[in-house]
């Protein structure tokens, strides 16, 4: 009986090396299709915190436009009623502070210096719907700032 356990032996060994192989395989097979997909959700989720902060950042560009052309100064965007379009910017403001804490979350370095540079820029459009500066050559150049900060 020994001797049969002994020749059954080196099959034992190589199905036992086979199923752990395979096992090893298989859960490192599985261990990178989970970080594949992960990955690919993360990048969904950035795309969209980029995409809703540039989309929110744009808006308050065109009230701080609206609000600008409400004020005679000549622009591009069609003017708006001036009840109520502080209130308006105020609340864009709010919009925009609340998609740019998912892009500090999820941004590198570089979106996140890029997009302060962005806000920056749009912020500077300020002084002209609160009708402190009315100078229309000015107002182009903050505009084109922030375009290119864009």
């Amino acid at each position: 009986m020994s001797t049969s356990l002994l020749n059954q032996l080196p099959a034992l060994i190589a199905l036992v090396i086979g199923a752990l192989g395979s096992y090893l395989a298989t859960s490192h097979m599985e261990n990178a299709r989970w970080r594949r997909e992960q990955r690919v959700r993360w990048d969904i989720e950035r795309q969209k915190a980029y995409s809703e902060y540039a989309h929110s950042v744009n808006r308050l560009a065109t009230q701080h436009g609206r609000i600008a052309a409400a004020h005679g100064i000549q622009n591009d965007f069609m003017p708006t009623e001036l009840d109520g379009a502080l209130s308006r910017l105020v609340e864009l403001a709010s919009d925009r502070g609340a998609a740019w804490e998912a892009v500090l979350l999820m941004g590198n370095q570089a979106t996140i210096e890029a997009g302060r540079r962005w806000h920056a820029a749009v912020f500077r459009l300020e002084p002209f719907s609160r009708g402190v500066k009315e100078d229309p050559d000015e107002w182009s150049e903050c505009y084109f700032r922030a375009g290119e900060a864009r």
